[in-house]
């Protein structure tokens, strides 16, 4: 995949829980998060469980689509793959587009927002 640009304002390590891809968002626990959830950032190396990764809390990042982002500047919030969609309604917004991606498992630009 080819991503955008990407520019972390503020990273930190955290020991995952499960195992999670490159560029996915993780929960604060090192596990994939609950659909609709609070994100801790997005890995920007995925790892095994035990692993400990870097991860992107806020800035610009680098990330993988889980649906359809049609525009650019959409609330978008993940499901439980870890993977951005947009926001649709109920679920906490923790992104927002800096790009478009027509289907799902295409890279996406993001930033960051307070969840």
């Amino acid at each position: 995949m080819t991503y955008p640009t990407r520019t972390p304002i503020l990273t930190r390590g955290i020991g995952l829980t499960a195992t999670i891809a490159d560029h996915i968002a993780i929960g604060y626990d090192g596990a994939l998060p609950t659909a609709g959830g609070q994100i801790a950032g997005v890995c920007e190396f995925g790892g095994d469980s035990g692993d400990y990764v870097s991860v992107t809390s806020l800035g610009l990042d680098h990330a993988v689509s889980g649906a359809a982002i049609p525009s650019v500047g959409l609330d978008l919030k993940v499901d439980a793959a870890g993977k951005f969609i947009p926001q649709g309604g109920a679920g906490t917004v923790v992104a927002r587009s800096l790009s478009t991606a027509s289907a799902a498992d295409q890279p996406v630009a993001i930033e960051h927002v307070r969840n």
